[in-house]
């Protein structure tokens, strides 16, 4: 698959702001049905997780999907294209949530046994303690 590299020179102004500039180069594919939103201090991620996710997506229309361990979201999260003007414009301080929030009836939560939706990576010390040995 191509990739495309994107640089957000307005990165200070906070996570959302990365999002923003995602939404903004999507919205020119007109085959573009909607986003994968994976963040990079959420490292274990299972491929097989992503592959039900995309399939659910596609089969139950749902506006927003998301993976649950034991009751608590987590990462990643798909967003459909339908949403792209609003995360454009959500508040830079609630970031995506304030979409997500506001979509919970068209939200579909899988349940996975999957820990590392919910593993968040945010210091040396939690990279310490998450490193895997081989």
């Amino acid at each position: 698959m191509p990739v495309q590299i994107l640089i957000n020179t307005d990165y200070k102004q906070g996570q959302l702001s990365s999002l923003q500039l995602a939404v903004r180069d999507l919205q020119a594919d007109a085959d573009c049905d909607g986003m994968l939103v994976h963040l990079v201090d959420h490292p274990y991620l299972a491929p097989a997780l992503v592959q039900e996710m995309i399939r659910r997506f596609y089969e139950t229309k749902k506006r927003i999907i998301v993976p649950r361990y034991h009751g608590k979201r987590g990462h990643p999260v798909i967003f459909s294209n339908t949403l792209f003007g609003e995360l454009l414009s959500a508040p830079m301080a609630e970031g995506a949530k304030a979409v997500v929030n506001a979509h919970r009836a068209e939200t579909l939560e899988i349940d996975t046994q999957e820990e590392g939706i919910a593993v968040d990576i945010d210091t040396p010390e939690l990279y310490q303690q998450h490193v895997r040995r081989v």
